[in-house]
């Protein structure tokens, strides 16, 4: 089967660093036991795109996960919001013209909100798909909770049937949609994340927002003064930051310290981000995310400064200099 443009649209606005789930014909993987009755649901191992893209072609039947593994990063993104509506209604009679009959836009909260594709799955069901501008820890939150939501399609490693195949039960083919219930073409915008997701916690939302850092927690990350920011650092962590604007590269365990010894020496956020700016691969929000996640466990948990030889063990020579551990 020759793919619909859509579907290769589709995949191609999203990012294959490592999807975290696909699901499957039986034909092509092996299924769980526990699901039935055709074992076409998770199957619990990524793939790349030009996999995906064949296992479509050969089966027609498919499907991704809203998150991905960046390894750059060492954390699982949201690049999708998905939010399947299933309409009970049509249960014994999955069409479009039932579909239509009994889904209310205007209850799902979010009309209006960004710029999100909806598709009609074949079936019974209303798919409305964000592409985030910029990809999220997968432990934020949606914003927006509409009734009669499948609750599963929000967690974002569970994965989601890929537009335009065929649907396995009708054998229907779906189609994007407007919010007027009328056909359209089918066309991916991205959405800030803003609009959508939040942190999982206040202490979090507290530290993203535009609050002076006089207002931010206190406790042992002010524990030095302006003028000693620089003389708080050991040699050790100044070399890194030497390497990193030199290469711009650092190891993960490298840039947890960096980061980690100057909040402990008061350094503000938009300082750290300065220096990380000279990664080849830094992305501001991943980069303040992870800064407030340090600050958050070093308030909360006492989480002290990383050791040199920490750093020289875990990183293991890879993406870091010789470092002296016997210097402060």
């Amino acid at each position: 089967m020759t793919l619909p443009k859509e579907v290769v649209d589709f995949l191609e606005s999203i990012s294959w660093v490592r999807r975290a789930n696909i699901w499957a014909d039986p034909k092509w993987q092996p299924c769980l036991p526990r699901v039935k009755p055709n074992c076409s649901w998770l199957t619990l191992q990524s793939v790349e795109k030009s996999a995906m893209m064949d296992l479509l072609s050969i089966y027609e039947s498919g499907g991704v996960s809203k998150a991905y593994f960046d390894r750059e990063e060492n954390q699982w993104l949201r690049d999708l919001l998905v939010y399947e509506f299933d309409i009970n209604q049509c249960k014994d009679k999955p069409t479009f013209e039932c579909v239509k009959e009994n889904f209310k836009p205007e209850e799902t909260g979010l009309m209006g909100l960004g710029n999100p594709t909806l598709y009609y799955n074949g079936g019974k069901s209303i798919y409305v798909i964000y592409l985030l501008d910029v990809p999220t820890p997968i432990d934020w939150v949606p914003k927006v909770t509409p009734p009669n939501i499948d609750m599963n399609q929000l967690t974002p490693l569970v994965p989601f049937r890929v537009p335009y195949p065929l649907h396995p039960k009708t054998k229907s083919r779906g189609f994007a949609i407007d919010w007027d219930m009328k056909p359209t073409d089918f066309v991916l915008e991205k959405t800030s994340y803003k609009l959508l997701l939040e942190p999982p916690t206040k202490a979090r939302l507290a530290m993203r927002s535009g609050v002076t850092r006089s207002e931010r927690p206190t406790g042992i990350i002010n524990r030095k003064k302006q003028g000693e920011k620089w003389d708080c650092l050991p040699d050790w962590v100044k070399a890194l930051i030497a390497y990193l604007e030199q290469t711009g590269e650092l190891c993960h365990y490298g840039r947890i310290a960096l980061a980690t010894w100057m909040l402990w020496c008061g350094f503000s956020d938009e300082e750290i981000h300065e220096v990380f700016k000279h990664a080849r691969n830094y992305k501001p929000h991943t980069t303040q995310y992870q800064i407030n996640y340090i600050r958050e466990s070093m308030i909360e948990d006492g989480i002290k400064p990383m050791r040199c030889e920490t750093v020289v063990r875990e990183c293991n020579q890879n993406k870091v200099p010789n470092l002296d551990c016997t210097q402060h």
